[in-house]
């Protein structure tokens, strides 16, 4: 009996933390699709997805094999781990993360410069 309850319970406790998986990647995804300025037909034609899936998925409404999810992580140039919310990395896009790795190469002193720089920067765009 207490092996039934096991297993019930278990069965129950995998459920749930497939519910929060699928809230979490449908969140993601509309994340995602919004950062890049597209929209969800756009995704569905490059991926060769109907739209209307890819809307299922936006509204945790169906959830995809792992063959599409590949598919979504190369498209968007994330890893599987962060469109299933494991990765606590923020998105950055493939420029984002070349200027952080330039960046990091520079001696300090170069460093300061393009940070000094970058504000400069901020207060022009800002003043327009």
């Amino acid at each position: 009996m207490r092996f039934v309850y096991l297993a019930h319970h278990f069965k129950y406790c995998c459920v749930k933390l497939l519910l929060v998986i699928n809230v979490k990647f449908g969140s993601i995804l509309r994340e995602l699709i919004e950062i890049n300025n597209l929209t969800q037909k756009q995704v569905g034609r490059d991926l060769n997805i109907a739209a209307s899936t890819i809307g299922n998925y936006v509204n945790n409404t169906r959830e995809p094999d792992h063959t599409t999810l590949r598919q979504f992580a190369e498209y968007f140039d994330v890893s599987t781990d962060y469109l299933l919310g494991y990765s606590r990395k923020d998105y950055l896009s493939h420029e984002e993360e070349s200027l952080i790795n330039i960046f990091r190469k520079l001696d300090l002193e170069y460093r300061q410069i393009i940070y000094r720089e970058g504000i400069v920067l901020l207060s022009i765009q800002n003043q327009k």
